[in-house]
């Protein structure tokens, strides 16, 4: 059940354990089964395995909730149309009421996943129109045109926020459903919870297709929330990425207030430059904002070396730990920081430096990127923790073993033991990266013979 859940999904390691005997249709305490996981955690490579391989399609948990409910739940897109038709063609019984009366056709109209209604609609879920807000209206025979009618077009949900606002927030985003929604009368320019619009929700999303979709249907650029905090702030808030450039550059071309400040006196460029943001504070600075920095520029400067006190966070990160951290990874970025006298190999209070964060958020770029740039691979932090351990101890996947090789290629010491008595071969068992396992032995790793198999 813990296997499923963990993206990407490794079948290797899924085959090995079933293998060992573990049963497929194995329940927890609440009665879900390792499919109904797989289904909620939205991944159509686990769902298919597990129908592959015996996966009893109709049991339900303790609310009495299937997997194919549970995949009807999930914000519209590839997976989720994936998942919902695997189950479908594998029997999956569409009229199955969950103990608060939910189906999953009506899951589905709830969380607006509305290719995936029309599938359960097309395999013969019953339209249970006396839920909706339409009820005293003559219900239509079902079809794609009229699957948006259960939408009430300013429905704020339990966080204030309309629907268009949940949307965009949602990936891959939906800019049928979205058209959908304004058609029926949606305000694009809405105020949910916060003050903030379905404009900001989708800057803080990262999303620039929805950015764009709502500059291009009237979304006002300069609103700002209670924190008088605009759109441009917030795409100007996120790591540095093709995407936040894709949103900051959008918004400024639409007419966004590059000086406007926050609470607290902050800025656009204030918060790229905070966010190691490199690419999108250019873009600010080229457009007007004013730059009331004396002691940092977007573009390095060699004759002005920060002093190492004002290269930490009141987390005492250094920047180039933020931007280690920060997906996707900015190389640009990260050597601009090196340029300008960032410290590879700093710690925080802690005792972690950026190669423990980045291979501990699965990274494997930016542990490359450190390894190259001088990072010590056998340093630890106060646990004892080293980077290798960090990366044994990841779900097991592409990036998982990536990280794992790159390190014991660069010397990492494979028998290390932190505070607990750990090591990473032991971390990699524990969390069933089994490939990353393989790789320490391959490279010396003790085996200790005293070793459980973590199967829950």
């Amino acid at each position: 059940m813990n296997l499923v859940i963990k993206k990407p999904f490794d079948a290797v390691a899924a085959a090995s354990l079933l293998k060992t005997g573990v049963d497929v249709n194995e329940t927890s305490f609440v009665n879900d089964t390792a499919l109904l996981k797989a289904a909620s955690a939205s991944s159509p490579d686990a769902v298919k395995f597990l129908l592959a391989h015996g996966a009893k399609v109709n049991l339900v948990n303790y609310s009495e909730v299937s997997a194919l409910m549970n995949g009807a739940s999930l914000q519209s897109g590839d997976d989720a149309l994936a998942i919902v038709t695997a189950l479908v063609v594998a029997g999956a019984d569409v009229n199955l009421r969950a103990r608060d009366g939910s189906t999953a056709l009506s899951l589905a109209r709830k969380n607006i996943n509305i290719r995936a209604a029309d599938v359960l609609l097309k395999a013969g879920a019953k339209d249970d129109s006396k839920t909706q807000s339409q009820a005293s209206k003559p219900t239509p025979t079902p079809s794609s045109s009229t699957l948006y009618d259960f939408i009430d077009p300013n429905f704020a949900n339990s966080y204030s926020d309309t629907k268009l606002m949940a949307l965009v927030g949602k990936k891959p985003f939906d800019a049928a459903v979205a058209a959908s929604l304004i058609k029926s009368g949606e305000k694009v320019n809405a105020v949910g919870l916060f003050d903030e619009t379905a404009l900001m929700r989708a800057a803080t999303a990262s999303s620039p297709e929805a950015v764009k979709f709502l500059i291009a249907n009237g979304a006002k650029v300069n609103l700002v929330n209670v924190s008088n905090r605009s759109a441009l702030m917030k795409g100007a808030s996120l790591s540095s990425g093709d995407d936040a450039l894709a949103i900051v550059t959008a918004l400024v071309a639409a007419g966004a207030n590059v000086n406007l400040e926050g609470a607290n006196g902050v800025t656009a460029l204030s918060l790229a430059r905070e966010n190691s943001n490199l690419r999108a504070a250019n873009v600010l600075i080229k457009a007007g904002a004013t730059d009331t920095s004396s002691t940092q520029s977007a573009t390095p400067k060699a004759a002005s070396k920060p002093s190492s006190s004002s290269t930490t966070t009141s987390l005492d990160n250094s920047k180039l730990m933020n931007a280690a951290i920060k997906k996707p990874f900015d190389a640009v970025a990260a050597t601009a920081l090196l340029k300008k006298g960032e410290n590879v190999n700093a710690t925080n209070f802690a005792g972690e430096t950026a190669l423990m964060m980045a291979a501990s958020i699965s990274s494997p770029e930016a542990v490359q990127w450190l390894l190259a740039n001088g990072a010590k691979v056998n340093l630890v932090d106060a646990s004892g923790q080293s980077a290798l351990m960090n990366g044994a101890a990841l779900s097991s996947g592409n990036d998982a073993l990536a990280i794992v090789t790159a390190l014991v290629a660069a010397g990492a010491g494979v028998n290390l033991k932190n505070k607990n008595g750990e090591t990473s071969l032991s971390l990699a068992r524990k969390n069933i990266n089994m490939r990353a396992a393989d790789v320490l032995i391959k490279a010396g790793a003790k085996d200790d013979k005293n070793y459980v198999p973590y199967f829950v």
